[in-house]
């Protein structure tokens, strides 16, 4: 713990300021801490809406924009194809289709873009048909503090990596139907036939579905893995612990 020094006639709130310091510190002299002006950001418009929402603000047509863009992009992606209702199985359900919208802004409150993703309705999946597994282990940030005061001290070279699409990218194993997207339509088809007639059968994992995040987590593993990359042992242990807890939770 860093100790700063500190003059006897201090007052109590001069304490109290050198002591959010010490605690705060980090080990190369930085403070981890709010910067109070990021209380001076306007986040006023920086909300998420639904479909009917976003229809309603004045830049409507930037998220129609957006939204043109995502169904690209999926496409392009052969994260789906169509096929007729009539080739439905007798007993399975499609899930609908939810749009997601967001005015996605800088640290200083400057618009970068409109955000529109596409997500399943993952509340209307039932466990045993359209999924199995939901758990996914995730980053904890005392590791990633770890990591990179290592690579401070040893003057390593560090890299962030975004993925586009992060879950569409994974496998998806069950059959999964989804309704078409509100706003858009089969080729030579209008809007209301195409819901009449038409389904997405899904190929990729997608946003919204319940094992979304296991199922990225599991393509995102083999993938490390064949680049010669190893789990660690107390990763391991904690899939191991999770197990267990389930199979007494089963049990019981």
């Amino acid at each position: 713990m860093p100790k700063h020094r500190i003059s006897k006639d201090a007052t109590f709130s001069e304490h109290c300021v050198n002591r959010f310091h010490e605690v705060h510190e980090l080990y190369d002299g930085t403070m981890n801490e709010v910067h109070h002006l990021m209380y001076h950001t306007d986040i006023s418009s920086n909300e998420c809406f639904t479909f009917k929402q976003a229809m309603k603000q004045e830049d409507k047509m930037s998220f129609v924009e957006a939204m043109e863009k995502g169904i690209n992009d999926h496409e392009s992606r052969n994260h789906w194809y169509i096929v007729h209702r009539d080739t439905l199985p007798a007993k399975a359900k499609p899930i609908k289709a939810i749009w997601s919208f967001k005015r996605k802004r800088a640290p200083d409150g400057s618009l970068l873009k409109h955000k529109a993703r596409m997500c399943a309705h993952g509340g209307m999946q039932q466990w045993g048909d359209s999924y199995w597994e939901t758990y996914s282990p995730v980053v904890n940030m005392l590791t990633v503090r770890l990591i990179l005061a290592i690579a401070k001290i040893h003057k390593l070279d560090s890299k962030a990596i975004d993925f586009v699409l992060a879950f569409p990218q994974a496998d998806l194993e069950e059959d999964i139907w989804m309704d078409l997207p509100i706003g858009f339509q089969v080729d030579g088809q209008t809007e209301a036939d195409s819901d009449r007639h038409y389904l997405l059968k899904l190929r990729s994992n997608l946003y919204g579905l319940k094992q979304a995040s296991y199922n990225w987590y599991e393509k995102l593993k083999q993938s490390l893995i064949n680049r010669n990359f190893k789990p660690s042992d107390i990763h391991e242990w904690a899939i191991v612990c999770h197990n267990l807890i389930g199979l007494y939770g089963t049990l019981s």
